[in-house]
Formats: C-alpha cells, structure tokens, sequence
C-alpha cells in the first residue's frame, strides 16, 4: 500500500511539473490551456500505473538475490588476491539502482520528452523529480550498517555518476586528499558549498562528514540500460582505509572488477 501511496504521489508531482513546463512554453497561457494541458499529462501518467500493477505485486526477491549474487562474486574476486587484514575486512562492493517503479511509470522517452520542452538548460533540475536511490546490493566480509544518507540524481558521488551517466568514467574520492580534507574542515555548510561541486557532489557538510566516517576510498561507475544508454544504476568499491600504498581503488583490478559488475547488473536492473 504504502508503495503505490508513494507512486499516486510521483504521478501528481511530475504531472504538475510537466504542465508547467509545457504551459510555460505556450504565450499567452489561458484557462482552456492549462486544463486541456492537465487532461493530457494526467492520463498520461496515470495510464503508466496500469503498466505496473502486476509488477507491485510480484515479489522481488529472486532479482535482488541475482544482484547480490553479482556483487559477492565481484567481492570475492577482489579479496582473492589479498591477505586477509583489517583494511581488506572493511572492503565493500554495493549496487545501487534508480526505482524501477519510477522508470516504469515515467519511461525514459517519456522524461526525455519533458526535458525537452522545457525552457532554458535542459539539465536543469528545478522540475525534476528526482527519486531516493535504492540500494540493491551491500556486500562485504563484514556486516556494516547504512550511513543514513539518501543519494539522489546529482547528490553524492554515485548521485553525480548517475547524472554524469559516462560509461567511460570512473569516480573516485579518497577523503584524504589535500582539497577533500581540507572541504571536510569547514565550519558552516557556506564554506563546504564553497568548494564547487566536484568537491562537494552537492551534499551538506553534515552529510560529507557522515560518509566520511564510513570510508576512506570509494569509486564507482555507471550502470546503463544498453537499449537506451539511460543511467539506471551505480556500482561502487569502497574501503574504510584512505592509505592507497594499502588499497589503490584505482588500480586495474578493481577498474576492472567494478566494470565486469556494472555489464553483469545492466540486464538485471532493466
């Protein structure tokens, strides 16, 4: 129930923000309009729950297992290599995905052609609906709890991997470079900000301060609908340590543990 609460919602919200996008491009607006424009999003919309109803009620538990499957694989091959130490314990391989009921109901055509009717940068985000991450996959050889932050499109560095969407492209972080440490250090959220968005993934300080207690290092690459090229996912490696003369995230191993995972989850998370 509280599922399809939740997509009843995303309907209203992104149907509004399409009637004012495309309402906005139209002068001069007028009543008739603006309702006939409404009618159209609407049932629009709406007519993409139908497309998902089976799919709410269906349990999900054999997908989920495919993708930690994946992901204890890929952690597997990465410890083979490695004595065991505490550094190699607090090695993590997760797997994150855009909500699939959100894709669902709002096809990547469909988003695309909203894009494109707005006025202005076409990546601009004042529209945009932009759904809470899921996480399908956390795996590690030992249990660690959830940091508590929610990454969204454009938030955080698998937010930014996901809106960047270049399947060539690795991001990386460790929180002990000289800028990094330095952005940590600040007093007020203004400071942080200051720092521009490739240093601060456009989290808060509070935030960045959080995760940074939770690794040292992580990198992580885009997983893309190979029909589309539409981002739907992220995977990423971190560990708790920054030392990189003990683990270098960057080194062909892990590039190439991280890209064999995100060809493996593409069909999976489609």
């Amino acid at each position: 129930m509280s599922v399809r609460l939740t997509v009843l919602a995303a309907v209203v919200i992104v149907a509004w923000a399409a009637i004012v996008g495309v309402t906005s491009s139209v002068h001069p607006i007028n009543k008739t309009h603006l309702v006939a424009t409404t009618v159209i999003v609407l049932a629009i919309a709406i007519q993409r729950i139908n497309a998902v109803q089976a799919w709410l009620a269906k349990p999900h538990s054999v997908r989920r297992e495919c993708i930690e499957a994946l992901a204890q694989q890929t952690l597997i091959n990465l410890c083979v290599s490695h004595t065991v130490t505490r550094d190699l314990m607090d090695l993590r391989v997760h797997v994150w995905e855009v909500p699939l009921w959100y894709r669902r109901i709002f096809p990547y055509r469909f988003r695309s052609f909203l894009r494109n009717m707005r006025i202005g940068p076409h990546d601009s985000t004042k529209w945009t609906v932009r759904p809470t991450l899921s996480r399908a996959a956390a795996v590690g050889l030992l249990k660690q709890a959830p940091s508590g932050v929610r990454f969204r499109k454009g938030n955080g560095l698998i937010g930014v991997c996901i809106a960047n969407n270049d399947h060539g492209e690795y991001l990386a972080l460790n929180i002990s470079s000289v800028i990094y440490d330095r952005a940590l250090g600040s007093a007020t959220d203004e400071q942080w900000r200051a720092y521009g968005r490739e240093v601060t993934h456009n989290l808060l300080l509070a935030e960045a301060t959080k995760l940074s207690h939770s690794y040292g290092q992580v990198i992580a690459k885009v997983v893309q609908d190979s029909n589309t090229g539409e981002a739907i996912g992220c995977v990423t490696v971190s560990v708790k340590t920054s030392d990189s003369s003990k683990f270098d995230l960057r080194t062909d191993q892990f590039l190439d543990s991280l890209t064999d995972l995100a060809l493996s989850a593409a069909p999976l998370l489609m």
